[in-house]
């Protein structure tokens, strides 16, 4: 083969198809002239926005928490691609987002033409989908849409279309990146395990608990409905300092679950953004998703003790929807104070 530089193959996983929606993962196998594989690299991203399409690449939001943003990657993936061919798979969905990411991050954008597995698949087998081509081709992928295996499985097609069909993959440019970059930050897929299980491994096992503190910081956590990347290192400091253990905080976290599942259920509906939520604490949380679908499957009501006492210095939390304002229920209980 006559050719003076190699192939950079790429491959996404994003938030959606549009062009607000961002990239959560990076794949990239580098290939020599002569298709042979030189070396790759990968890194999940925090794409600073809601993961919608969770479903499909099994990337979750937990997951992510621990990723470098995009611009923090940015200059070293051109080096990467630099003086190489890209490649892709429907290259022009990878090339719009890659477009899109460095031009949010200020970051030299020295992509060219792109060589489009895509376009020779259909040309040379008559299919266009990438696994309609694999199976074809008969090359196993280890785990689709995962974004380094569909770049390995992507470089691997590219080379039976070369071998086999005597595809043209010559006449292409290369990519020209001058920015210098050293070494990067990743968090590879599976890399590093999700906050929950972290934090299981850092609390201790015994010694004197205070579940109220970290009773009281998840509540301040959960008043908008979601925890931040923020809030989950404010839990897990909380976690340590009032010595809980790892069941301790599971308890906790699955108790918290249960109550939203009844405060979601109070007017009788679970609506579909209701149940991304919930589902979303909990998997921020730690807790089952089993047991998160069994909560929102059937109606839950809250206990409803037939009397029940207050005493001086207990606290009322007021939840829900509220038919009188909260601020006069506030104001109902501080007259009440008094007496």
């Amino acid at each position: 083969m006559n050719r003076q530089h190699g192939f950079a193959v790429v491959d996404l996983e994003t938030t959606g198809l549009s062009n607000l929606d961002r990239i959560v993962e990076i794949g990239v196998v580098l290939l020599r002239p002569d298709l042979t594989v030189e070396g790759t690299w990968e890194t999940l991203i925090q794409p600073e926005r809601d993961i919608p399409n969770s479903y499909i690449h099994k990337i979750t939001a937990t997951d992510v928490v621990d990723a470098p943003v995009f611009r923090d990657i940015a200059a070293y993936l051109g080096a990467l691609l630099n003086g190489r061919t890209l490649v892709a798979h429907n290259a022009s969905f990878e090339r719009r987002f890659l477009a899109n990411e460095f031009a949010r991050a200020g970051a030299e954008d020295g992509m060219c033409e792109w060589l489009d597995t895509m376009r020779l698949t259909k040309q040379h087998l008559g299919v266009g989908k990438l696994s309609e081509a694999l199976a074809i081709a008969q090359i196993h992928n280890r785990l689709a849409h995962s974004a380094l295996a569909d770049a390995q499985a992507t470089a691997d097609l590219l080379a039976y279309l070369h071998a086999n069909h005597h595809a043209d993959i010559v006449h292409f440019p290369a990519a020209l990146f001058t920015t210098p970059a050293s070494e990067v930050r990743t968090l590879p897929r599976g890399g590093a395990p999700s906050w929950a299980g972290q934090l299981s491994r850092t609390l201790p096992t015994t010694g004197t608990k205070d579940e109220a503190t970290y009773r009281a910081e998840l509540t301040r956590a959960l008043v908008d409905r979601e925890i931040s990347r923020t809030e989950m290192r404010q839990l897990e400091s909380t976690a340590i300092a009032a010595g809980l253990s790892s069941d301790d905080v599971e308890a906790i976290n699955e108790e918290f679950t249960r109550q939203l599942a009844v405060e979601a259920w109070s007017d009788g509906i679970i609506t579909d953004e209701e149940r991304a939520t919930l589902l979303s604490i909990a998997e921020a949380l730690g807790v089952d998703p089993a047991l998160v679908h069994s909560l929102l499957d059937d109606p839950l009501t809250g206990p409803t003790p037939s009397t029940f006492t207050l005493h001086p210095g207990d606290r009322v939390a007021f939840t829900g929807a509220l038919t009188i304002p909260r601020d006069t229920w506030a104001a109902r209980a501080a007259v009440r104070e008094l007496f």
